[in-house]
């Protein structure tokens, strides 16, 4: 997790070395997280960062088109 308490983003991220593409319970589980945080909770823009060795499912890379505050890298 990292902050950016001047222009109020946090960003959070996970990384996973599995040999398969991960699905959308990755990302959801990373906003279940992010929740517990309380930093500047009612004035903040959260990002998640997903890196991955095995990819990302089909419908992790839709939804990421579909939202800017998800970033996927595949290593």
């Amino acid at each position: 997790m990292a902050l950016d308490p001047e222009d109020n983003n946090m960003i959070v991220g996970e990384c996973k070395y599995w040999n398969r593409p991960i699905g959308t319970s990755v990302l959801e589980s990373l906003e279940e997280k992010a929740t517990h945080v309380s930093w500047n909770r009612d004035n903040r823009k959260v990002w998640y960062v997903l890196f991955s060795t095995g990819g990302f499912s089909d419908k992790l890379q839709e939804l990421a088109k579909q939202r800017e505050d998800v970033l996927l890298i595949h290593s």
